[in-house]
């Protein structure tokens, strides 16, 4: 059985998810949050430990990623699952290495970054991507685990379009966590 965390940010509905999917495998370990939200209370209802990171990303992203990393360590903990808008850094790459976990918004490479999902549906692409893939150093850069894709419904628009995004990373989501740990 592996050991799994989820790194929360915004309001955690595809981690949601993958949540409720993953009790087949009474994962994950831990929860944990940027900030305490209306997503952090959501997810009590689970009984999982949830840990908010203390430190501000924005003001010391490396003492907050350490922080990340102890809560981790202290749960021995072997995958980290990350639904996150913000740069992870120093030990905690280094530490899980091919461990960390990012669903990323787009078919990787192309739309690397936070605008990804504007820049697929304002580009005419035909196609909403979703990739899994490992954290590196580089933005959106790591080993792709899996990817998948579906047609942008274009009668609609931008945010209602974005429900086929959303059951999109869903189903990336299942399938990469179903890889890593059965």
């Amino acid at each position: 059985m592996k050991n799994i965390a989820f790194i929360i940010s915004g309001s955690g509905r595809t981690f949601e998810k993958l949540l409720q999917f993953s009790t087949d495998y009474s994962i994950p370990k831990i929860l944990i949050f940027r900030e305490e939200s209306s997503a952090y209370k959501r997810f009590g209802k689970y009984n999982i430990p949830r840990y908010i990171i203390k430190n501000n990303f924005l003001e010391n992203r490396v003492e907050a990623c350490n922080e990340i990393l102890a809560v981790c360590n202290l749960h021995s903990i072997d995958f980290i699952f990350v639904g996150f808008d913000r740069l992870l850094t120093g030990k905690l790459i280094s530490e899980y290495n091919n461990k960390m976990v990012n669903i990323h918004p787009s078919f990787l490479p192309k739309y690397k970054g936070l605008n990804a999902v504007y820049e697929q549906y304002y580009n005419d692409e035909q196609y909403w991507g979703c990739t899994a893939h490992f954290i590196n150093n580089e933005i959106d850069a790591g080993k792709i685990i899996y990817q998948d894709k579906v047609p942008i419904n274009r009668e609609l628009n931008f945010e209602d379009s974005q429900n086929d995004l959303f059951e999109l990373m869903c189903r990336v989501s299942c399938y990469a966590l179903k890889k890593l740990v059965v």
